[in-house]
């Protein structure tokens, strides 16, 4: 009896080692909504600064046929991000947020993608740190990034130029 149940603990941490794996591989936020066929990107984004407000925001609407839109969803897919295998548990639970210091220069924003058929993925990077959100869960969950603090940062200035030039062109 002693045997069986030994037998049947190891195999079950062996699935769970597996499926943390699994579950915390370097995907696109596009592998996690395979079924997605991207129609519409809104970005909104914003560039702390030592104004009197503290930060400008800018925000921009791409087809994501068009030739812009491509690009965009050309460099959102080139982002690898790993999922922590706690996030089922955090999406479960409620999460509390906590101050940060901010510094001239630094972004948060956060990607949109709708997909014709009406369903969605995000990405957000807020200062050093990246979150995703899909339909299915109850909040945006952490995820890891490569260099993640350095690509966010390039993708901000790249991002924050293209709204501006939107803007400015209306």
């Amino acid at each position: 009896m002693k045997k069986r149940w030994r037998i049947a603990a190891a195999a079950a941490l062996l699935a769970l080692v597996c499926w943390c794996g699994w579950y915390s591989r370097p995907v696109s936020i596009f592998d996690l909504k395979p079924e997605l066929e991207p129609a519409d990107i809104n970005i909104h984004i914003q560039r702390f600064d030592d104004s009197a407000q503290g930060y400008e925001r800018r925000s921009l609407d791409v087809d994501a046929n068009s030739p812009e839109g491509q690009a965009l969803l050309e460099q959102v897919e080139s982002i690898r991000i790993r999922r922590s295998p706690l996030n089922p548990l955090r999406n479960i639970l409620a999460s509390s947020f906590t101050g940060r210091q901010v510094q001239t220069g630094q972004y948060t924003y956060g990607i949109h993608v709708f997909g014709t058929g009406g369903g969605w993925v995000s990405l957000e990077f807020f200062l050093d740190e990246w979150k995703y959100d899909l339909p299915e869960q109850a909040q945006y969950l952490p995820c890891r990034v490569s260099d993640g603090k350095a690509l966010g940062q390039a993708l901000g200035d790249e991002l924050w130029e293209i709204a501006q030039q939107i803007e400015s062109n209306p």
